[in-house]
């Protein structure tokens, strides 16, 4: 296995070469990047700091290139910041080796690689916050409003939530969805939103996007399947299901882009409507809301489909969530593209 050692640790580094072929040494966290990039190596040891820096930074440019990273925080498992752990969680970075290290420990990370629950395990210890979808279960209130928030835009055009108007008493009243892409505002798109969530339903998506299909206008289409909500529904019932469904779509409506649409498939399944025709602009929004969720330690595997012409709504969900399956077995396969890789195949 081709390694780059950006671990700050002359001695390390010196006795790793007895493990794996070190292809580059960097003690800079550019010179790394910079070494990976000539190099292509398997995989990246990285410290948690490399010349009084933060390698957070150089970390997230090694995953979206589908490099590997090995991630040595510099101190005991007891010791570890909650929020590091979960920001490399929502970068695919699974390999934490935690002081003391030792070189049979990193050959058994190069040999091995770590899963999600065993990166997530290292906050189990006691006086820890939760993480992964028990961390946004927890999170959420027990009886939230079943329509919380509706999208909306501030002065710049960035998303920003708004609280639903609520019902006055003894009159009943429903959230005004948006208007299907491409169709005018009252268009004969389904109304009415999914009450566990607020987000349009199954039938007001298809619509959504028939009516984009028939303007011609720009579409892609991300078929989306949460990690862990059955082991959620099967461990902790079905109403922290429900807290952990609330909590998803709130996050990754946050971070849905003025002009796209989210709407809730069915079951933990949803579909981000993307008013874009570039591959690598969908695939950025995609990569948006990877992270949003992905700050409380949720995953998801997700595919990416964009409108072609003579495409009917069923041709675009069926490759969207072809590409979802395959991802979602990158994923079990411990391939984990994240970021432009993941859906554009570089």
């Amino acid at each position: 296995m081709r390694v780059v050692c950006a671990t700050g640790q002359e001695a390390l580094d010196a006795v790793l070469g007895g493990v794996a072929e070190v292809v580059a040494t960097a003690y800079y966290p550019g010179a790394a990047a910079a070494a990976a990039a000539q190099q292509r190596p398997d995989a990246a040891l990285v410290a948690a700091r490399l010349a009084g820096e933060d390698t957070l930074p150089l970390i997230h440019r090694l995953r979206v290139d589908g490099v590997r990273v090995i991630w040595l925080p510099g101190c005991k498992a007891e010791d570890l910041d909650p929020r590091q752990v979960r920001a490399l969680v929502a970068l695919g970075v699974y390999d934490i080796a935690c002081d003391p290290v030792t070189v049979d420990d990193l050959a058994r990370c190069l040999g091995h690689p770590a899963t999600l629950g065993q990166a997530l395990a290292l906050l189990d210890e006691p006086g820890k916050r939760p993480t992964g979808a028990e961390a946004l279960v927890a999170a959420l209130p027990a009886s939230p409003d079943p329509c919380p928030s509706a999208p909306a835009t501030d002065s710049g055009g960035r998303r920003r939530l708004q609280a639903m108007p609520r019902p006055s008493p003894g009159r009943r009243t429903r959230p005004q969805l948006p208007a299907a892409p491409g169709g005018p505002e009252g268009s004969s798109a389904p109304a009415g939103p999914d009450r566990l969530t607020g987000l349009p339903l199954r039938a007001w998506g298809e619509a959504a996007m028939a009516a984009a299909l028939q303007a011609a206008k720009p579409l892609h289409v991300a078929f989306i399947d949460l990690d862990g909500f059955k082991g959620v529904n099967d461990t902790q019932g079905h109403a922290a299901g429900d807290r952990l469904l609330r909590g998803a779509a709130h996050a990754l409506q946050t971070a849905m882009r003025a002009g796209d649409h989210l709407v809730r498939w069915g079951g933990d399944e949803f579909v981000a409507i993307l008013a874009t025709g570039s591959s690598e602009g969908a695939a950025r929004a995609v990569w948006r809301l990877r992270q949003a969720v992905g700050t409380a330690g949720v995953g998801f595997s997700a595919g990416l489909a964009g409108a072609a012409r003579g495409d009917s709504v069923e041709d675009l969900i069926r490759r969207a969530d072809a590409e979802m399956y395959r991802d979602k077995e990158r994923r079990h396969a411990g391939v984990v593209a994240t970021g432009l890789t993941a859906f554009l195949g570089a």
